[in-house]
Formats: C-alpha cells, sequence, structure tokens
C-alpha cells in the first residue's frame, strides 16, 4: 500500500506542475486572443475530458507531460494556412485568422510560449515560501549531529546514519560540527575511527576514509570546476552533512527566502549545464528521466510534506529551465525561432520551420532515450 501511495503522490506531483506549466501557455493565449482547442494533461488516450467554449479541457493516460492546442499553430501549415489539411480546415471554421496563434504579432507568441516556464519559476518562488512560512528557516546548531548521509558516499557504506551523534573521532572527543568537518577535509583519505551515539544510548565504532569530492558535488559546493582551487585539492568528504534546526520566520522574510532559495536553485541548475557542456561532469550522473522523478517524488513523499515541497520546487525550476533549452519543438526552440524572426523581419518559412521541428525532435528523442538509459543503468543495474 505505501508503494502505490508513494506512486499515487509522484503522479500527482508531476500533475500539479505540468498543469501550472500549460496554465501559464493557456491563460497568457487566452489573454492574447488566440482560440484555444484544447487544454491537456499528460498523454495518449483521454482519461476524462468535459468542453466549456470553444475548449476542450482532458486528463490522458500518460502523466508525463502536457500541452495546449491552439488555432493555426501549425508551422507547417504557412502563413496563410495553405498547407492546411481537410481536418484542420474543418476545425478552424468560424476561427477567425486574426485568432490563430501564428497570425499573432511577435510579442504576443512570445509571450505566449514564455508564460509556461515562467509560471513554473514564479510557483517554484510561492511553494518555497510557503515552506518556509509553515515550516521555519533552517538554522546550523554546529552539533555533531548528523543530519543526512549522501547515498554511494564513503559514510552510507560504512553504515553511518542520519541521527547519529558522533562523541569521538579517532579516540578524540568532539563537541562540534566544526570540528568534525575539518578532521575529515584534512584527512587526506586515511581511514578515520567514528564513535558514535545511535538513539542516545547505542555506542558503535565506524571507520570510514574519505575520497576526493566528484566533480557534481564540487559544483554543490560552489566551487569553479574551471579555476581549480590548489588550496582544496587535497580536501577528502565521507558524504555526511549536520543536522539543521529550525526558527520561525514572518510572511515578508518568508517571501524574501524563498526567491533566494529559487535563485540559487536557478544559477546551481545553469552551473551544471554549462558543465555538462563542457565536458567537465559525468551526464550519466547529473541527467535522468521519469524513473528518477518518480523516485524522487516518492523519496519526498517518505520524508513528509515539507521535503515534498522542497522536491517540487527543485523540479519546477528544472522544468521551466528545460523547457528553455533551445531545441526546437520546446519553448525554448520556439522563443529561438521568433529571435530569428525579430532579426530578419519576417517569419522563416514554412518548409524551414518543419526542418527545425524535425531536427528538434530527433534531438528531443535523443535526450530521452539517454536520460531512459541512465534512468535502467541506476534503479535496476
Amino acid at each position: 500500500m505505501d508503494s502505490i501511495f508513494h506512486l499515487a503522490i509522484s503522479v500527482l506531483v508531476l500533475s500539479i506542475l505540468v498543469f501550472i506549466h500549460e496554465m501559464g501557455h493557456f491563460l497568457v493565449a487566452k489573454w492574447c486572443k488566440v482560440a484555444v482547442f484544447e487544454f491537456a494533461i499528460g498523454f495518449g488516450k483521454k482519461l476524462y475530458s468535459f468542453k466549456r467554449g470553444e475548449t476542450v479541457y482532458s486528463i490522458r493516460a500518460i502523466p508525463l507531460g502536457g500541452f495546449v492546442r491552439m488555432a493555426g499553430d501549425d508551422p507547417s501549415a504557412g502563413e496563410n494556412g495553405e498547407n492546411f489539411s481537410d481536418e484542420q480546415r474543418e476545425e478552424l471554421k468560424g476561427i477567425e485568422q486574426s485568432r490563430w496563434f501564428l497570425a499573432k504579432p511577435l510579442w504576443a507568441k512570445t509571450s505566449v510560449v514564455l508564460a509556461g516556464p515562467a509560471f513554473n519559476w514564479i510557483s517554484a518562488i510561492m511553494i518555497a515560501t510557503a515552506s518556509f512560512f509553515f515550516y521555519g528557516k533552517p538554522i546550523e546548531q554546529n552539533l555533531p549531529i548528523i543530519g543526512a548521509v549522501f547515498p554511494d558516499m564513503p559514510a552510507a557504506k560504512s553504515g553511518l546514519k542520519a541521527g547519529d551523534l558522533i562523541t569521538e573521532l579517532n579516540d578524540i572527543a568532539v563537541t562540534s560540527w566544526t570540528e568534525v568537518s575539518q578532521k575529515v577535509r584534512s584527512s587526506a583519505g586515511q581511514e578515520l575511527q567514528f564513535t558514535i551515539l545511535r538513539n542516545n544510548d547505542e555506542k558503535i565504532v565506524i571507520k570510514v576514509s574519505g575520497e576526493k569530492p566528484s566533480a557534481e558535488m564540487k559544483l554543490m559546493d560552489g566551487k569553479d570546476l574551471t579555476k581549480p582551487d590548489p588550496a582544496t585539492e587535497k580536501e577528502v568528504r565521507i558524504g555526511i552533512i549536520p543536522k539543521f534546526g529550525k526558527t520561525d520566520v514572518g510572511f515578508i522574510e518568508s517571501c524574501s527566502l524563498g526567491y533566494q532559495h529559487v535563485m540559487g536553485i536557478t544559477v546551481l541548475t545553469g552551473t551544471i549545464l554549462k558543465a555538462l557542456f563542457l565536458g567537465a561532469i559525468d551526464a550519466t550522473k547529473v541527467v535522468g528521466g521519469p524513473l528518477a522523478v518518480f523516485s524522487g517524488a516518492a523519496d519526498s513523499a517518505k520524508e513528509g510534506l515539507q521535503a515534498t515541497l522542497d522536491f517540487m520546487v527543485l523540479l519546477s525550476v528544472s522544468l521551466a529551465i528545460f523547457n528553455l533549452l533551445p531545441i526546437p519543438v520546446l519553448d525554448g526552440g520556439h522563443l529561438l525561432t521568433y529571435l530569428i524572426e525579430f532579426i530578419r523581419r519576417k517569419p522563416l518559412s514554412a518548409k524551414a520551420l518543419m526542418r527545425m521541428n524535425q531536427v528538434g525532435m530527433a534531438l528531443l528523442f535523443g535526450l530521452m532515450a539517454f536520460a531512459l538509459t541512465n534512468d535502467v543503468r541506476r534503479f535496476f543495474l
């Protein structure tokens, strides 16, 4: 039953974020007086639908995306719809050409396309704000208590767990997290003996050897991979972070913290994309597909509502940035064509747009295949 519940939470989280994204496109399209034929959450077979006005609202079987289908939004049809199929012509009966998406001015088309990622980014700030307001701001207590253990790192492999109180390192008493951090970082990979108290009474001795941080972890630490720092080259990590406390904050401060948090995630995501492009980090370790998304949502659901909200913030920012990549068929690809249109002072030809979309679909399917391969390797091999 727990597995079914966590799967349901995963689907719900993804559906909410897709709904927000498509709602951005939909509302701005309506504001720009574009006729909208369908607002859909998911792909594939319709599970439920109803029609209000000229728009069909539907929920579909595959919860991995969604779409807003607008009148006259097929670039292969030509600027005046000369290449529309008979089915498209029938659907467009009674819809004035001024309400076609492609007939709208450049600013309107740009606004409609940009609205999806913008709504995801703004919603991330709102969710983060709510999290800070209801759960408080984390504060480091500087106590030698492990707050979390990263999987596949030396600490996890050796048996250290979240909640463990570190009392000694190499038979020397420690009373603060600062002492633990300094001793681990300067250990140069030599074996460390941790004496811990688990569940406040069980005394355990665990031996751990640190390892040099991966490129991905260096990025998380805010390091610039293009500028090696000799002072930290010999530092090692074991994959633990301290336990944080909480302090209540008011609404105004929550708004500020929510904005700063989302900006931090945005900058970090941009840094990771730059590192991927330069080949500074291993794409197989950071690029994940739908299985990674569902797994992350399920793991956060196990930890409670706050963790689920935090995951939604991360995923919402990721969706916004992914959709802004300049790949044809994605929002960023459409924005790229509008930029070209602005520079040329005239739209690209239907043939050019069709070829760009074909290239974009090939790139997108290639990226999806790569992400799914990573998922299979990560979860099943």
